[in-house]
């Protein structure tokens, strides 16, 4: 596995969201100012690790050593201290953390199947991490173009990313965006190929902001 493997938006991710401890970059957040510049950065990031999400399909959990499937959580947080951020990735080090975790002389296929999870791993955690700061800042700033911007982002990539996490953006997309969600809700909700459990989900959030609508 070399860096040719990470997609390149990935790379491209800027401080703090390049982060991969999910601690660390949570840290960081808290600390970062709601101002229209880090709204688009935010947006930016989400819609980068979209693209990724897009092209990268996770190992199966079977293909991966039952120890490390088991704490995962706790082993990527282990692992990030050895690669802070995607730039400073390498096969190297993705063995001898293995290595760490009891794998005596992990193969080729173990290494490339724990990269290939670590990384899907990494930008969706990021994706929601920016989901949740870009719902946050704009419950405040109320800013009708990052808003408008989001439902295009989400539109683009909620059928081209894992079903379950598909779900979930476009429910948090409702939940922020409100009225303004609405024909993105109906056209996946009508769409002939949607998966039955995201209709189930867009109708049940469709009906949420309707009825509050009805309520004002």
């Amino acid at each position: 596995m070399k860096n040719s493997y990470i997609p390149q938006s990935l790379l491209k991710l800027p401080q703090p969201w390049s982060l991969t401890s999910n601690t660390h970059r949570k840290k960081q957040l808290r600390a970062l100012k709601i101002k229209p510049e880090a709204i688009n950065k935010a947006l930016d990031v989400l819609e980068q690790c979209l693209q990724a999400l897009s092209l990268l399909k996770p190992s199966s959990e079977d293909s991966l050593p039952e120890s490390l499937i088991e704490y995962w959580e706790l082993s990527v947080e282990h692992l990030s201290n050895e690669i802070p951020s995607l730039e400073y990735f390498s096969v190297n080090k993705v063995k001898a953390f293995l290595e760490d975790q009891g794998i005596d002389k992990p193969s080729d296929t173990q290494i490339d199947e724990t990269v290939n999870y670590w990384l899907w791993w990494i930008a969706q955690d990021t994706a929601k991490a920016a989901l949740k700061w870009i719902g946050d800042a704009l419950r405040t700033t109320k800013e009708t173009k990052e808003t408008l911007r989001l439902l295009d982002i989400i539109s683009r990539y909620w059928s081209k990313i894992d079903e379950q996490f598909a779900q979930s953006l476009l429910s948090r997309c409702a939940v922020i965006a409100g009225q303004r969600a609405l024909p993105l809700l109906q056209s996946v909700e009508q769409g002939l190929s949607t998966p039955e459990s995201i209709k189930n989900t867009v109708r049940d959030y469709r009906n949420l902001v309707l009825e509050q609508r009805a309520k004002v």
